[in-house]
């Protein structure tokens, strides 16, 4: 932090029990910020705060802690984080980002760093307070908006009339608004409304319609649980020590975080009936359901008959409900089906996150291999990298060959293989590999990019050695291989035969330590033959059948 001069704060700010402001966790990291602090630094803040919160609380702890002016010696800004849990569509890049600054230069300055990433564009604030409030009333009007629909369901239920049904009709006008009813939890549309209603407070105006919606959203699981008793009783079944089964504890659906989740308030109030409430979802982590709320989640094959079931986190749900609505099924049978949907539905969303950030070069499969093509390329090999022993025991994988062979397609396809098992995937070319370790080297995050790829679990390297390497590509090099020596799987592939490897590398010592952990237990493939890239190009037929008998060009060492 000491080489740095742009740092961005971006922690936690709940609210406490009673519903103020907590800004204990924005105001130590300003104090850690402070002590780092030079003449000329420029601090940015994401955390959502209410309107002066920067400057007004964040401002003086970094001048007590550095000891510098703000304003003079460093400059402030703002810029609220918008992410949003769950959403692949609306990634960081693709969210236009507000900034601001403390006057016109830094503004410009911290356009400029956020310009560098963001594809959507910045926009730039006339001032700090104006960021702060954009922030907080974005979420504020979810919440308002959502709460307008819970109170309508209410109404609705005691009229008995079908919500959803009301909301479909309305819906055919244009300009009316497709807001749901449902539970408000998390850490931001839950919280961020109690942030605004306070700085109001302080300037002595009580806020109306904003506490309103909050009541509302807050009671929402109160009224959810007490309508599950009332049909309950409506269809013959004792309260007192029945089972009901929740499904989901998660705020939100495609996101394990349980932060601030109302399913919580719908448990706590069927067990206020005496009811014996098991919670099942896949999703969540059962150690931090657990601490954070007392609350055990029940394995799917553990579960037992219920008189209710409450589908707390819905969306992987939808489907099986209408397909099944006049089925005859047990409630075991039912269960299972809802809750394997939903598994199957998050782990869907999880594939495309896995593959979404190993950016492979191509799409490519394990089972679209073309054996047709007689490359030396070993249907056993294929097979057992098919699985996912070589990657739980961390092996690595060579491919040697001419261009156009297949090699990256390989390489691709063990990374689609990979992202499917589960572990995380990051495909790089090599000369761009080594581009961005440079430019690390310059900025002063070259160790935190090499800590990065020692994390990934399944490395991919492509062509590597189209050129002999520098020093600092090799020493880098030795570096990524030495992290991931006998703890994650790797992939390389090069134009250059494995036994011309020392030669590439350019120095004897370093090049005897990359190829002794690289070539050790991995599988070495040698791809033969022309280029198929060259055949498809002319029109070629396919060439004879792999019958199976081939001489391997696949060795393990």
């Amino acid at each position: 932090m000491k080489t740095a001069n742009f740092h961005i704060v971006a922690v936690p700010t709940p609210v406490d029990n009673a519903n103020n402001p907590d800004l204990s966790l924005v105001l130590r990291a300003s104090e850690t910020v402070g002590k780092v602090l030079k003449p000329g630094d420029i601090v940015v803040y994401e955390s959502t705060v209410y309107p002066g919160a920067t400057e007004e609380e964040c401002g003086p702890v970094l001048e007590k802690a550095s000891g510098l002016r703000c304003g003079v010696d460093f400059k402030i800004g703002y810029s609220p984080e918008r992410i949003n849990p769950g959403d692949k569509e609306h990634s960081f890049a693709k969210i236009t980002k507000v900034v601001s600054g403390q006057d016109a230069q830094s503004l410009e300055i911290i356009a400029s760093v956020y310009g560098s990433v963001i594809t959507a564009g910045v926009h730039r604030a006339p001032s700090i307070k104006v960021a702060e409030a954009a922030k907080v009333i974005e979420n504020t009007q979810r919440d308002i908006n959502i709460a307008l629909m819970n109170e309508l369901a209410i109404i609705f239920d005691c009229l008995s009339i079908d919500t959803e049904a009301v909301l479909s009709a309305a819906g055919t006008k244009w300009n009316f608004l497709n807001f749901k009813p449902g539970l408000v939890g998390g850490h931001c549309i839950g919280v961020d409304p109690y942030y605004l209603t306070h700085k109001a407070e302080t300037v002595g105006y009580i806020p109306q319609v904003i506490l309103a919606g909050r009541r509302i959203n807050d009671s929402m699981g109160k009224f959810i649980a007490q309508r599950t008793i009332k049909e309950m009783i409506r269809a013959g079944h004792s309260i007192q020590g029945c089972t009901i089964t929740v499904l989901g504890l998660t705020f939100k659906e495609n996101c394990p975080d349980l932060r601030n989740s109302k399913v919580v308030d719908i448990i706590r109030e069927l067990q206020s009936y005496g009811v014996n409430v098991q919670v099942c979802d896949p999703m969540a982590d059962a150690a931090e359901s657990l601490r954070e709320y007392g609350i055990s989640l029940i394995p799917l094959d553990e579960l037992v008959p219920a008189a209710a079931i409450v589908l707390a986190v819905a969306k992987g749900f939808e489907q099986r409900l209408g397909s099944v609505k006049n089925a005859e099924i047990s409630h075991g049978e039912f269960v299972g089906l809802l809750v394997e949907d939903e598994k199957l539905y998050r782990e869907n969303r999880r594939l495309q996150r896995l593959l979404g950030k190993a950016r492979l070069r191509q799409p490519a499969a394990m089972e679209d291999i073309d054996h047709r093509h007689s490359r030396g390329l070993s249907r056993q090999v294929v097979a057992e990298l098919s699985g996912s022993r070589w990657l739980e025991t961390h092996r690595t994988v060579i491919l040697t060959g001419p261009t156009g062979i297949g090699k990256s397609y390989l390489a691709c396809a063990l990374g689609n293989h990979g992202a499917r098992a589960g572990f995380t995937v990051q495909y790089y070319r090599a000369t761009r590999l080594f581009e961005q370790l440079m430019q690390a080297r310059g900025d002063g995050t070259h160790l935190k990019l090499l800590a990065k790829l020692s994390k990934v679990q399944l490395l991919i390297i492509d062509d590597l050695m189209m050129t002999p390497m520098t020093e600092e590509e090799r020493r880098d090099f030795f570096e990524i291989v030495e992290d991931r020596y006998e703890r994650s799987a790797t992939v390389v592939s090069s134009q250059c035969p494995a036994n011309r490897w020392h030669e590439g590398i350019g120095d004897e010592t370093i090049a005897d330590a990359i190829c002794d952990r690289l070539f050790h237990n991995a599988y070495k493939i040698e791809l033969k033959g022309p280029s198929i890239r060259n055949d498809k190009q002319r029109g070629d037929g396919p060439e004879k059948k792999d019958d199976g008998n081939l001489e391997s060009g696949v060795k393990k060492r």
